[in-house]
């Protein structure tokens, strides 16, 4: 059996537990469940999003975003990761090489085995105060 059709059978099993919790409600199929997660981790990224744009804004103004219970616990399963991208992946392309593209035309794929480095750009409180007065002179 491949991985879509575990996948989809996991699918339908969640639908059919997820309808049996609300007796009243209305049924939804498995299309519909998998709209509804993306909805809700969407709901959850952006809400995260703003509480830490509001962090990092100056001026001291209050924060009025919260995350509910429920919003809680999808971030636990989505991960910080699916609401800040990684960090620490090295670029997917050979930027080290300056005429890769020549290279690879030519026929040369040896630079694709090679490990590039990781370009990581810090977070905002990474770095130091002094560093924007250049950009101000």
């Amino acid at each position: 059996m491949n991985s879509r059709v575990q996948l989809q059978g996991s699918w339908e099993g969640l639908a059919i537990f997820l309808n049996s919790l609300g007796p009243n409600a209305k049924e939804k199929d498995v299309k519909s469940w998998k709209t509804t997660w993306q909805d809700l981790k969407s709901k959850v990224s952006d809400k995260v999003q703003k509480l830490r744009k509001g962090k990092a804004a100056t001026g001291n103004n209050p924060i009025n975003i919260s995350l509910s219970e429920l919003e809680k616990r999808i971030l636990g399963i989505i991960g910080h990761e699916y609401v800040q991208g990684l960090t620490d992946v090295p670029d997917s392309y050979p930027e080290e090489h300056d005429n890769a593209i020549q290279e690879l035309t030519a026929g040369n794929e040896n630079i694709l085995n090679e490990i590039p480095a990781p370009i990581i750009i810090p977070e905002i409180e990474d770095i130091p105060t002094g560093a924007f007065s250049l950009f101000l002179s």
